[in-house]
Formats: C-alpha cells, sequence, structure tokens
C-alpha cells in the first residue's frame, strides 16, 4: 500500500496490516544486494543485517498496526524479533532512507 493509502486509513479508523515486508526485492539477487545498490548500507546499525533495517523501515509508518513476517528458521525469527525490538527506524534515518529510494526510482513502501 502506499503511504497515502495508510495514511487515509488510518485517517478512517481502520487498521492496516501488511505482509511481504522482507522479501527478496526483483531483480535483486538478495536483501543485502538491493540494500547494496540502493546506498542504504551506511543507514544501517552496527550489526543489522539488511533484512532488520528493511523491517524496521516498515514498522517506521505511524498507520502500520501488524505486520506478518515469513520465518525460514529460528534463527531467522530471532533476527525479527531483535528488529522489531530496536524498534522503528529514528525519522532522520527514515527520511534519508525514503529520499535515497526515491532517487533509485522506488516509491514509498513498494509504490
Amino acid at each position: 500500500a502506499s503511504e497515502d493509502a495508510m495514511s487515509e486509513a488510518a485517517n478512517r479508523g481502520k487498521g492496516m496490516i501488511i505482509r511481504g515486508v522482507v522479501r527478496t526485492v526483483e531483480p535483486y539477487e538478495s536483501l543485502t544486494g538491493f540494500v547494496d545498490k540502493v546506498g542504504l548500507n551506511d543507514l544501517r546499525a552496527n550489526g543489522e543485517s539488511a533484512a532488520q533495517f528493511l523491517l524496521r523501515f516498515a514498522i517506521a509508518h505511524p498507520a502500520l498496526h501488524t505486520t506478518i513476517i515469513g520465518t525460514k528458521s529460528l534463527d531467522h525469527l530471532q533476527d525479527n524479533i531483535k528488529a522489531v525490538e530496536a524498534g522503528p527506524l529514528a525519522p532522520d534515518v527514515l527520511a534519508e532512507a525514503k529520499k535515497r529510494l526515491a532517487n533509485a526510482g522506488i516509491g514509498p513502501m513498494g509504490e
């Protein structure tokens, strides 16, 4: 969903559920490749994986209520939990990430 649609739903008192937040992004071979090519690596916290960064990016939207996150293993689940426990990206990091995504031709929230 676009950011505008998510905000409009929130304004109407509707909850928002998203899924598929962190998955391979075509045409990139991996999430790490995506984050590298788009130029987001320097925004990641020390020791933070590309998947954790993108998950924190997604949960930063104030209209988001629930995120369905798939997992392949216990280690993967633990990484996802760490990302959510770290919380949304800081506002300045979020703004810079959105700017870089836009410069790469990628709209907010997958537009």
